[in-house]
């Protein structure tokens, strides 16, 4: 007898849509995995507050109550966000629940207090929960929940190495901002001290990039084309970009945030700093656009637990398990 294929509802509020084509792209890129390495059946509901305001959480729990009527073939329900889980404030399925919390929605730093009290109830809901770093797995042992800490994976085949991207002028050193300027949590201001700093300090020619409103193609071209990566978020889950400047062999110098400090320990010519002064910060990233030749990737894919492929394994095992 040929074994059923597991059905799975992914509901998320992060997810691409015309308008962001890159706006929760690393959960499609899970979801996709999932599917084509594991053999799921996928059903995504994508809960668009970007485009249709917050009202739109309210209306999500009827939207889920009529998805689970209608489609009596969902085995499993995987939330990704706590606020795409308010249904679960209302009733919960007889379905096997498991919640990937990704930061704000779950720590105090961004500021998002109400927030913070309903994912906590919904963890207490769910069968697992999948979380991303130290700081969020003290909550959860707070709680008292099931748990894994388990960060989103990286496309290891399509972040790889181009080094007909660099730059072959010696003098001249690209560096990274990690998101939008205009994000307050990425916290641009300091990126731009330490950038004015390295400028002052080192004998290179330093110019600026920022990630931001990029296709794939173009973000892995341009961790191809920097010398660093310099990250000054306020608070982070476990970000993506990370991974795939590690990936495409790119140096990393961050802030003590979410959980970079375990991805690169270990990882040749990057660097967290201890605080974040700006003076530290600007030494270390002197530090790392100095070194060209580090190993970065090889020392990333050796510990073979980033890689989306071997992350959805561990989803996989669990949907099965638990």
């Amino acid at each position: 007898m040929i074994a059923k294929k597991l059905t799975v509802l992914y509901i998320t509020n992060m997810f691409p849509y015309p308008k962001s084509i890159n706006f929760g792209i690393f959960v499609k890129e899970q979801i996709d995995c999932l599917v084509e390495n594991f053999g799921i059946t996928a059903k995504t509901y994508f809960i668009n507050a970007q485009e249709e305001g917050n009202l739109v959480y309210l209306k999500s729990i009827f939207k889920v109550f009529r998805i689970l009527k209608k489609d009596k073939e969902i085995d499993i329900i995987h939330i990704h966000y706590g606020l795409s889980a308010l249904f679960l404030l209302f009733f919960r399925p007889k379905k096997k629940i498991f919640v990937t919390f990704h930061g704000s929605d779950i720590l105090k730093k961004q500021g998002r207090y109400i927030q913070v009290i309903i994912s906590k109830y919904i963890a207490k809901k769910a069968d697992k929960v999948f979380i991303l770093n130290a700081e969020m797995e003290e909550i959860m042992k707070e709680l008292n929940v099931p748990y894994e800490v388990l960060p989103c994976g990286v496309d290891a085949d399509f972040f790889t190495v181009d080094d007909t991207l660099k730059e072959k002028e010696n003098s001249s050193r690209l560096i990274l901002f990690t998101g939008d300027p205009e994000r307050t949590v990425k916290n641009y201001p300091l990126f731009k001290e330490v950038t004015e700093l390295v400028k002052t300090k080192s004998a290179f020619n330093i110019s600026l990039a920022s990630i931001h409103n990029m296709t794939r193609t173009q973000v892995r071209d341009v961790l191809n084309q920097a010398d660093c990566l310099l990250m000054t978020s306020i608070s982070e889950g476990s970000p993506q970009v990370i991974k795939e400047a590690l990936a495409c062999n790119l140096p990393i110098v961050s802030v003590p945030v979410g959980d970079v400090d375990m991805v690169i320990k270990d990882i040749p010519n990057c660097f967290m700093s201890n605080s974040y002064d700006a003076n530290e910060l600007a030494l270390l990233t002197i530090k790392a656009i100095e070194n060209n030749n580090a190993p970065i990737r090889a020392a990333f894919l050796k510990k073979g637990n980033y890689e989306n492929k071997s992350v959805c394994k561990r989803i996989f095992e669990n949907y099965l398990t638990t």
